[in-house]
């Protein structure tokens, strides 16, 4: 607990398909049975999940997450009827 994980992998050579879990820190990643992670998703897109099947699915959130953290501030800061951009 309190540990920065850094990536998630699926290893289907591995009996049982094990999970890896890095975590920063750690010379070795960790490997379990099952994960249940619960990040938010917004920290979920800063994890490398290039090992995993789900790759596809977490840029599709992440482009969701982006899209609606946009729709969320004012219109001012986007550069809609004034001059700020980001």
């Amino acid at each position: 607990m309190g540990a920065r994980v850094t990536a998630l992998a699926i290893k289907p050579e591995e009996p049982n398909h094990k999970v890896e879990v890095s975590v920063a820190g750690d010379e070795k990643p960790r490997q379990f049975d099952h994960v249940i992670t619960t990040l938010p998703f917004g920290c979920l897109r800063n994890v490398d999940t290039s090992g995993c099947f789900f790759h596809g699915i977490c840029k599709q959130l992440s482009a969701l997450l982006d899209m609606n953290a946009r729709q969320r501030l004012p219109s001012s800061s986007l550069g809609v009827g004034g001059n700020k951009t980001i």
